[in-house]
């Protein structure tokens, strides 16, 4: 790995703990060792003896450092909500955290996380599809974030289809929502909507990169992917939107995004435009926390025609 200008290599124990790192010649080697289960709960990155400072955040068990206690049952002994791999750190880790065991079996303790998908891929069908890789913890924000796009359809959930999912077969059924732990080579993002399957897949990155403890950071992003689904599935609604917000027509002029935009993610492109001013349009058809600057009248004049909640709030 390299901090600064400086290369450093990281070796890890049986766990894939940051034991030992040293730079590019084998020297100058820290040395950590770490508490199993400190106080009854793990910790990441508690340390029972270290001989310096680790040029690296991903410390035990591989994971970043400064992160609240490991939240999800690891496996068959998780009953409690804050036990971590059968309570046997020393030997487990649980670098996914999805649901574990067999979703048909009446005596998994993991039962709440499977049925907590359950409960969602049922209430959210023919408009939503949600793979078993998300955590119990994910799917409670991911929860939240499909409770405030059903209500600003107003709780209306043929509204809510129509905008996201509006064929009755083919890829376009559904809107696929993946949580994939899969490696990033080029451009890492929190999430990536691809319009040939009318999918999105959120990464890792979306719980690790957003500020320690911002569910609305997590749920403004879950938000602003589906606002890509909503874009396509309405056969590009962002080139009406881009009529409301003023943007040229012409070809031969270079790009530039029109004022009132509500931040500079949004100035990114049209469709990040379109997305982040449909998240805003969400939160304030929500009647709850809102990000950025106020959009144009025109961009909110565009989503008052299609968010049939943010009408009554403008009233």
């Amino acid at each position: 790995m390299t901090g600064s200008s400086t290369l450093n290599y990281i070796l890890g124990d049986h766990l894939g703990s940051a034991s030992v790192t040293t730079d590019s010649a084998g020297n100058n080697a820290v040395y950590a060792l770490y508490k199993p289960c400190p106080q009854g709960v793990l910790r990441e990155g508690e340390s029972r003896y270290n001989s310096g400072a680790l040029p690296t955040q991903h410390t035990n068990t591989g994971q970043r450092s400064n992160m609240s206690d490991f939240a999800r049952p690891g496996s068959i002994a998780a009953w409690d909500r804050y036990a971590y791999v059968e309570n046997n750190p020393l030997r487990y880790t649980d670098p996914s955290g999805h649901c574990t065991g067999d979703p048909n079996d009446p005596s998994d303790p993991d039962v709440e996380c499977w049925e907590k998908l359950r409960t969602l891929n049922k209430m959210y069908d023919g408009i939503f599809s949600i793979n078993s890789q998300w955590s119990f913890d994910e799917l409670l924000i991911l929860e939240q974030a499909l409770a405030m796009l059903l209500k600003a359809y107003n709780n209306d959930l043929s509204l809510l289809e129509q905008a996201v999912a509006p064929l009755k077969s083919g890829p376009w059924s559904e809107l696929l929502l993946n949580r994939t732990h899969d490696l990033q080579f080029i451009q890492p993002v929190h999430a990536r909507y691809s319009p040939l399957f009318h999918s999105i897949n959120f990464y890792d990155l979306l719980f690790t990169d957003n500020p320690e403890g911002c569910i609305e950071c997590q749920k403004w992003d879950i938000i602003h992917d589906i606002g890509h689904g909503v874009d396509y599935a309405g056969s590009r609604d962002v080139y009406l939107f881009s009529e409301e917000a003023g943007y040229s027509r012409c070809l031969f002029v270079s790009f530039s995004t029109p004022a009132g935009y509500i931040d500079s993610y949004a100035s990114s492109s049209l469709t990040e435009d379109f997305s982040q001013t449909f998240t805003y349009s969400i939160y304030l058809a929500n009647g709850s926390y809102l990000y950025g600057n106020p959009p144009s009248a025109g961009r909110m004049s565009y989503f008052l025609k299609i968010i049939p909640a943010l009408r009554i709030t403008q009233d």
